[in-house]
């Protein structure tokens, strides 16, 4: 077919001859490529250098940044073991508890209590930047106090607070330029957590504690009140028993002169035998009331008396494992990463200005 149409016209008998001895555009653009990265294997070569030593040079410049941190130990209260808690050994109720503390140490409430411990609304590295039009802003120009949300939500910035593992232990963390005052601030938020849960605990156990002062008492009142009842009851019950005992047991009597028949005996021993289990019922009912009302009353005693000599120390709930020290080296810049990333955008750019250098070659 492509004799006959191209038998009159020369030059595309040419033409068609010589396209089936080209490769496809395909093929031909892959050659182009590898021979315009080989051709420039130099360049791209001296700017991956380039930018390893832009790399090198980065780390070395860049404003470097400590993080110190610090661990504390989430324990159960002893108090939900006592009232009936999972206990240790739940491992949905360790996580829940550790995540709840978790969000509980990146609260304000926390945050705003080491900000004012550390007195840093006039430090002037949480400075707030003076607002530029477009949302520029000039750097190291802040004004010489602000505001404590302020200081709170850079706190929050720089704070990194995670579980360890499963366990049930909280790493918390604190990055600042200067490596001291990041351990005293991981140190200060710390303290601050701990302090706010003693606090907690001791408000939350004075208003339990005045709860039960009125209970108690009356508690008592009732529990005395119950004893009383059940001992009468036995004292009044002694002279029926022994003549239940005695009409049930002794012969039929006759008395005042006149012969008593045999069927109003037995009914008097019937209804004294009914007034005896009544009585001893009633007896058992009064004391069942008061020994309940006496464990009732014996079991808030305990735990008034355990509210009242209650200290931070009888229930640590949270334990500080180990404080933050002074790191020794930054935590960022790093060498590896940073050298790793400019050489990887060194060889895509030398790459890239290779081909663009053998495209233009091949147009010329």
């Amino acid at each position: 077919m492509t004799h006959i149409f191209t038998a009159g016209r020369p030059e595309f008998a040419r033409d068609a001859q010589s396209s089936e001895h080209f490769p496809p555009a395909s093929r031909e653009a892959r050659f182009d490529i590898g021979a315009s990265l080989r051709g420039h294997a130099w360049l791209i070569a001296a700017i991956v250098a380039v930018s390893m030593i832009a790399g090198i040079a980065y780390s070395q410049m860049a404003p470097k940044w400590y993080s110190a941190s610090a661990l504390l130990l989430i324990r159960e209260p002893k108090s939900a073991n006592l009232t009936g808690g999972s206990g240790s050994g739940d491992g949905v109720a360790n996580t829940i508890l550790v995540e709840n503390q978790i969000e509980i140490m990146r609260s304000d409430r926390i945050l705003r209590r080491a900000a004012e411990t550390l007195a840093l609304r006039s430090d002037p590295e949480f400075a707030k930047p003076k607002a530029w039009p477009f949302g520029l802003a000039a750097v190291g120009e802040g004004t010489p106090e602000v505001s404590t949300q302020w200081v709170v939500d850079q706190l929050r910035e720089r704070l990194g607070v995670k579980r360890v593992g499963l366990s049930q232990l909280v790493e918390i963390s604190f990055r600042m330029r200067d490596p001291d005052k990041a351990a005293q601030f991981a140190n200060a938020i710390v303290e601050s957590f701990i302090t706010d849960q003693y606090e907690f605990k001791a408000q939350d156990n004075a208003r339990e504690l005045q709860a039960l002062g009125g209970r108690v008492e009356e508690l008592r009142m009732q529990s005395f009140a119950a004893e009383k009842a059940a001992q009468s009851s036995k004292d009044d019950g002694l002279p029926g028993d022994a003549a239940a005992a005695q009409a049930s047991a002794g012969p039929i009597e006759s008395g005042r002169g006149y012969a008593r028949s045999y069927e109003s005996v037995e009914k008097e021993r019937a209804g004294r035998a009914r007034e005896f289990a009544e009585s001893q019922a009633r007896i058992r009912e009064l004391d069942s009331v008061a020994r309940s009302t006496r464990a009732a009353y014996e079991k808030l005693l305990q735990r008034s008396i355990e509210l009242s000599g209650w200290t931070p120390a009888s229930e640590a709930s949270v334990q500080r494992v180990a404080p933050a020290t002074s790191p020794t080296r930054p935590s960022w810049p790093r060498l590896l990463p940073i050298l790793l990333t400019f050489v990887v955008l060194g060889g895509a750019a030398g790459c890239a200005i290779a081909l663009l250098l053998g495209r233009f070659q091949r147009a010329s």
